[in-house]
């Protein structure tokens, strides 16, 4: 997860530089958001387990 992480850093620092080279204007405040948005907790898909299923209209009872 460490590698992902330096991988990813590092192809953020490649397009930012890419940009200052090209003229594209990006200011500081700018590069703080995207570090930020970079470092927020991902959403994680939960699935349902037994308990949650008794409530389903679905289920056969049993």
């Amino acid at each position: 997860m460490f590698l992902r992480y330096k991988i990813r850093a590092l192809f953020l620092v490649f397009v930012m530089s890419v940009a200052l080279v090209s003229g594209a204007p990006i200011t500081p405040d700018q590069i703080q958001d995207l570090l930020r948005q970079m470092s927020r907790p991902k959403i994680a898909h939960v699935l349902r387990d037994e308990a949650d299923r008794k409530d389903a209209p679905d289920k056969e009872p049993e």
